[in-house]
């Protein structure tokens, strides 16, 4: 494997495993466990796939096999997280939908407020 793709690969190896640590340093990984345990294996996998890139003769091919199990992994982890959000949350909530009062901010965002309250300038409700 050339220098670039190896210089590209440990900088991603590194980000995952620089926010699995900060993960665990804040210990937050509780609020999430579904995605705290994908985050650690995506950190492991591609921290696997530099060391076979950069250091196991021929090892291309695992380093491709370690890669794409640890893109599986992403894309299998949010669909998980969000499949048990959905079982997870089952609390019906009585309401009435009254609409809204919108406010342009000029930007891709616009302000939505209840109608029964009106925002004063610099956004904050009356």
């Amino acid at each position: 494997m050339d220098i670039g793709t190896l210089t590209v690969l440990f900088f991603v190896a590194a980000f995952f495993d620089a926010v699995t640590v900060m993960v665990i340093r804040q210990d937050n990984q509780q609020s999430s466990p579904v995605i705290f345990r994908a985050l650690v294996a995506i950190s492991i996998g591609f921290t696997l796939a530099f060391v076979f890139a950069a250091f196991v003769p021929g090892g291309d091919a695992l380093a491709a096999v370690a890669i794409t199990l640890s893109l599986a992994v992403l894309f299998a982890s949010v669909a998980a997280n969000d499949i048990r959000a959905l079982l997870r949350c089952t609390v019906a909530v009585n309401a009435v939908w009254r609409g809204s009062l919108d406010q342009p901010t000029g930007e891709a965002v616009t302000l939505r407020y209840p109608p029964s309250r009106t925002p004063t300038k610099g956004g904050r409700i009356a």
